[in-house]
């Protein structure tokens, strides 16, 4: 019986620590990131898009998911030195919620013609290792084509390296709605 009010008091306890993300909350990160890297990051309102993307925007509801995905983002990108930042021109990052490409949903959309990244901050969010993935993935078709003018492009020295008998994929558009795409595993070592 004395368990009881002990449980209680700690149930009360974890109930009111948990502190609701505000507004402000997600507006100060954005400061600090655009501060950080002199990249505009964009939630409440979405720039122009060379894609046809239909996407919604935060939402109270989301904040507090929209926060820690973009401490997560700001990680991932932190991994690279600011000055390469600068050479890629990247411009822009959209955090938005139901990314889709006609009606197709996607985690990231790279529109390298405006120099802005789209990211589905709710999409993966039970696979953290999906999402710091997708960061990477997308941002490296930003460095191909400012690097090699293709943002798809196949590297002969790469492609050298390879086994004569690899085969890539036809691409992520193939993946979405896969059972098996946020799995990372390879049939081959190494």
């Amino acid at each position: 019986m004395k368990k009881l009010p002990i449980l209680l008091i700690v149930l009360i306890f974890l109930l009111t620590s948990v502190q609701a993300t505000t507004l402000e909350d997600l507006r100060r990160l954005k400061a600090d990131f655009e501060k950080k890297y002199s990249i505009q990051l964009f939630f409440e309102e979405t720039p122009f898009s060379t894609w046809e993307t239909d996407h919604n925007v935060v939402t109270k509801e989301f904040y507090n998911d929209l926060y820690d995905y973009m401490k997560v983002f700001d990680g991932e990108l932190s991994k690279y030195p600011i000055k390469f930042l600068w050479k890629t021109r990247l411009r822009a990052i959209v955090l938005v919620r139901s990314l889709s490409v006609g009606g197709q949903l996607r985690g990231a959309i790279p529109d390298y013609y405006r120099e802005i990244l789209f990211y589905d901050f709710m999409r993966g969010g039970d696979f953290k290792t999906y999402q710091k993935h997708a960061v990477h993935h997308e941002f490296y078709h930003m460095i191909e084509q400012e690097f090699n003018q293709n943002a798809y492009w196949n590297d002969p020295k790469w492609n050298a390296l390879n086994n004569p008998d690899t085969k890539y994929g036809r691409g992520g558009v193939t993946m979405q709605g896969s059972s098996n795409a946020y799995d990372y595993t390879h049939p081959f070592s190494g």
